[in-house]
């Protein structure tokens, strides 16, 4: 199976949480969601005596997060819907 990025290899290694956005059609919250659920990789540029730096996303690992959705039901997805289902039933949420 050919990857996204082989289709154009022009693009960057690494998008910006926006650039990532535009590219895979996610939302920026989604996007650090995954970020959060290590579903994607992530890095953080900070310049020296800063707080706070730029967040940025490599692009391989979103498209494989793409591509692992491939086929897939909606449920049944990569962040694993099946077993958040088997949890929220267990605390009492709901199953569908």
């Amino acid at each position: 199976m050919s990857t996204l990025t082989e289709n154009n290899p022009s693009l960057p290694a690494w998008f910006t949480v926006a650039d990532a956005a535009k590219y895979s059609g996610l939302s920026g919250a989604l996007l650090y969601e995954l970020i959060n659920e290590e579903c994607i990789v992530s890095s953080t540029v900070l310049r020296p005596g800063r707080r706070r730096g730029r967040r940025l996303i490599q692009r391989a690992s979103l498209d494989a997060f793409i591509e692992k959705g491939i086929g897939k039901n909606s449920i049944d997805n990569v962040r694993g819907g099946a077993a958040r289902e088997d949890s929220n039933s267990k605390k009492g949420g709901p199953t569908e």
